[in-house]
C-alpha cells in the first residue's frame, strides 16, 4: 500500500469479451478510479483526491473518475429540513466545479503531466 493510504490495484491486460467478432484495432483506453474517505478540512480533501489522479496517471490513466459529490459530505445523514435545495452545490460555480476548474491534467506532446 502506498505511504498515501490509497490502494493500487491495476489490471494491464484488457479483459476479453465475448461479445467481440473481430480483433480491435484501437488501442485500450486506460482508466483510474479514485474512491476515498470524505475528510471535514477542504484543503487536506483536495490534496487527497488529486493524489489519487497522481497515482492514476502515473499508473497510465487517461482519465480519472472521482466519485459524485467528491467534496461534499454525503447529504442524507442530515434531515433535509424544508427546502432540501438549501444545501445544494451550485453547478457553475460549485467546489467540485471550482476544483475542476484549478486543475490541469492531461496529455502533452512530452508525455502527461499533472500540474496543480
Amino acid at each position: 500500500m502506498p505511504t498515501s493510504g490509497f490502494v493500487v490495484a491495476t489490471a494491464f491486460t484488457p479483459m476479453s469479451s465475448p461479445a467481440r467478432v473481430s480483433a480491435s484495432l484501437r488501442t485500450p483506453v486506460r482508466v483510474g478510479l479514485v474512491q476515498h474517505r470524505w475528510l471535514a478540512d477542504p484543503d487536506q480533501l483536495r490534496d487527497q483526491l488529486l493524489e489519487g489522479v497522481r497515482l492514476a496517471v502515473a499508473q497510465g490513466a487517461r482519465a480519472v473518475f472521482l466519485p459524485e459529490l467528491t467534496l461534499s459530505r454525503y447529504p442524507a445523514d442530515v434531515r433535509a429540513g424544508t427546502n432540501p435545495g438549501d444545501r445544494a452545490e451550485d453547478l457553475l460555480t460549485g467546489a467540485d466545479v471550482l476544483l475542476c476548474r484549478t486543475c490541469r491534467h492531461g496529455e502533452r506532446r512530452a508525455g502527461p503531466r499533472v500540474a496543480v
